[in-house]
């Protein structure tokens, strides 16, 4: 009786075409169904936290781009207040051009040997440098070799000039085109808001001063 027994099981662990059938695949232990039916629910129940969790994170994602823009928009106006303050004004500008037709004069009168003159130009409309045409003369007339026209800088205009001129020497000193000896002077400009001097010291310096 027990020798049916084991050849009934031996039929039943057999599949088709003599293939091990589940018993035999798994060992002859198949899992009980109370498991498979937990394993089932416990998947349902992720199922359902994970779509409960979409809105959260929609939440969440919603925040982080609200605090990406608001990032944006102050380092673009940290930028807008670096470009401004690094930007130098009309007056500045205009300084800066001055103070280079200065330099320009003396270093072309060392080179040339020969004096050249920094005078105003009618109405303080800007500055000319120009090689003297002879040493009686020197700032009357001559070839042209610089200019600076404050009209290329909007409202900016000579509060304090240079009404005796500029004469430098190939020695790199400076005097008055009257004659007198060596000499310092300041020009001023300003537009209305802010004023830069542009002081030349007797050793033929230039630099600039806000006042």
């Amino acid at each position: 009786m027990s020798f049916l027994v084991g050849q009934v099981a031996g039929q039943e662990g057999r599949g088709r075409g003599g293939r091990p059938g589940p018993a035999r695949a798994t060992g002859g232990v198949l899992p009980p169904a109370g498991r498979t039916g937990a394993v089932r629910a416990g998947a349902i129940r992720a199922g359902a936290i994970r779509a409960g969790a979409t809105p959260a994170y929609a939440a969440r994602t919603g925040a982080t781009l609200a605090e990406l823009l608001l990032v944006i928009a102050v380092l673009g106006a940290l930028a807008s207040v670096a470009l401004a303050v690094s930007r130098p004004s009309h007056t500045t500008r205009a300084a800066r051009a001055v103070r280079s037709a200065l330099l320009f004069g003396r270093a072309e009168a060392m080179w040339r040997g020969a004096a050249v003159s920094v005078t105003e130009l009618p109405g303080a409309a800007g500055l000319v440098v120009r090689a003297a045409a002879s040493e009686a003369a020197p700032c009357g007339a001559g070839d042209e070799l610089f200019r600076v026209s404050l009209a290329e800088h909007a409202g900016v205009r000579l509060s304090r000039g240079l009404p005796r001129g500029i004469v430098w020497l190939p020695s790199g000193s400076g005097r008055s085109c009257e004659g007198g000896g060596v000499i310092s002077a300041t020009l001023e400009l300003t537009d209305g808001r802010s004023t830069v001097a542009v002081v030349v010291s007797a050793l033929g310096r230039a630099r600039l001063e806000p006042r």
